[in-house]
């Protein structure tokens, strides 16, 4: 018979049943296993881990930057739409079908894209299961088209500025759900960012107005006459501005008109004898133009600024994408790479730009008497119209550079502004993008003509930028960096 043992205080220690004392040696042994696991796992990973002790040459390889290759090239891009005598885009082309000259010299394509315009539909909730009962429609239409009207509120006159607005709230009536709009401004002033609360838009358009023009008094000069008498120095321009400024301010000389450049000689010479008064209003007539000139220069470097902003805004939207120009128009003789920089940018994120010229039709205005004192000889007088008649020109090539570079429409001369802005805000239907790289261009600034042909035998009508130019700002965007 087994006697129970007892302890040394005289009580029956409990009695552990065997399952119980197997399950205890199992897991002593499995905890031993595991101990003995961790040197091993701790060795394996010291290999793979960097030691503490790091040698000059692990070091120097951790401290090295990465190797890179960069791709350092002036990509030129160019945006094409095609249409058929019927003025219909013409979708079905390859890259084999086009040819792209650069100064006449034929270049390789390097690039192509086509980008259709077809607006995707919205879907629509799946059906619950074992109902018959429709779904109810979603609460929010996700936007599938961007547009962004641009005002240039720092030029022009309040009747062309309001004709405008009044045809763009027109237009916002008519869009869809699935657009939504931004009112952007050259000046910063009364923006909304992108919405399809047409409330929002309407307030923004009507607390629209121009900021900029000034006048500096008789005689009244444009930007394009004070450019052309300051950085031109048209002898044609400063007989002008002379003789207008003789009569303005000098009432006893207001029979005279002088060569410009025998008088500018006679003042360097401080002839006595002679009426101070010509040559001091000849003078000041200058300074004048210098000081238009240099505002104009300004307000239009800041209108580009602004518009090259609102492409970088739009192309952040995820959709078909197209800004709205509105504007009088400005001068960019100074600043053509700018705007050579502003296409590429919007063809690179797929922005079209379209351009409305705000004063609409133009016809030949009645000659102005109203606060004119003075009448100048014919032969200046008609050098005076042809400066007006070519100014438009001038102030308008930007635009016309901006909408074919793009592949948008340039509405100019044309009163109907409701047909204007149903064409500038829609997107091309075919747009054709081309890339090449002219191998070993000089970025010296100098422009080089573009010119695109197809080889089909169809007749087709062809949409694309005139040219660009060869400098860091113009093309410093389209480069590749890193690959």
């Amino acid at each position: 018979m087994v006697q129970k043992a007892r302890s040394s205080t005289g009580q029956t220690p409990p009695v552990i049943p065997r399952a119980a004392t197997n399950l205890a040696l199992f897991l002593t042994r499995g905890l031993l296993r595991s101990v003995a696991l961790v040197p091993l796992l701790l060795a394996t990973f010291a290999g793979a881990a960097p030691q503490n002790a790091n040698p000059p040459q692990a070091k120097a390889q951790e401290t090295a930057p990465q190797f890179q290759i960069r791709a350092e090239r002036n990509l030129v891009v160019v945006g094409v739409v095609v249409r058929d005598a019927k003025g219909q885009a013409v979708g079905d082309l390859h890259k084999e079908d086009f040819r792209l000259f650069d100064d006449g010299q034929p270049q390789e394509i390097t690039g192509f894209t086509v980008e259709v315009s077809k607006p995707q539909p919205v879907a629509a909730p799946a059906a619950p299961a074992n109902t018959a009962v429709a779904p109810p429609p979603p609460a929010n239409v996700a936007p599938q088209r961007f547009i962004a009207f641009f005002f240039d509120d720092l030029h022009g006159k309040a009747d062309d500025f309001w004709r405008s607005r009044e045809a763009a709230w027109r237009y916002l009536t008519t869009a869809r759900p699935q657009d939504h709009v931004a009112i952007l401004t050259a000046s910063g002033k009364n923006q909304v960012d992108f919405t399809g609360d047409q409330a929002k838009l309407h307030q923004a358009l009507f607390r629209l107005a121009p900021r900029g023009g000034h006048s500096m008094g008789c005689p009244e000069m444009d930007e394009y006459e004070a450019y052309l008498v300051d950085r031109e120095q048209s002898s044609e321009a400063l007989a002008v501005v002379h003789a207008e400024a003789i009569q303005c301010d000098c009432s006893e000389s207001n029979n005279q008109v002088v060569d410009p450049m025998k008088e500018r000689s006679a003042t360097m010479e401080n002839s006595s004898g002679r009426d101070p008064c010509p040559q001091s209003a000849s003078r000041d007539a200058e300074a004048k133009a210098t000081a238009i000139w240099s505002y104009a220069e300004g307000q239009a470097r800041h209108s580009l600024q602004a518009l090259e902003n609102s492409v970088s805004r739009l192309a952040a939207m995820r959709g078909q994408r197209s800004l709205v120009l509105v504007s009088t128009g400005f001068l960019t003789e100074t600043q053509a790479d700018k705007v050579d920089a502003i296409i590429n940018s919007a063809l690179r994120q797929e922005v079209v730009i379209s351009a409305i010229y705000a004063p609409g039709l133009e016809a030949p205005a009645p000659e102005e008497t109203g606060d004119k004192t003075y009448q100048l000889p014919p032969q200046l007088e008609a050098i005076k119209a042809e400066m007006k008649n070519t100014s438009s020109a001038y102030l308008t090539s930007a635009f016309a550079s901006l909408s074919s570079g793009t592949g948008g429409v340039f509405f100019y001369n044309n009163n109907d502004f409701d047909d204007g802005f149903r064409r500038a805000a829609a997107v091309p239907e075919v747009l054709y993008v081309l890339a090449f790289s002219p191998p070993e261009l000089n970025l010296n600034g100098k422009f080089h003509s573009l010119k695109v042909t197809l080889n089909t035998r169809e007749h087709f009508t062809i949409q694309a930028r005139r040219g660009y130019f060869a400098s860091k700002t113009a093309l410093g965007g389209a480069a590749d960096e890193r690959r």
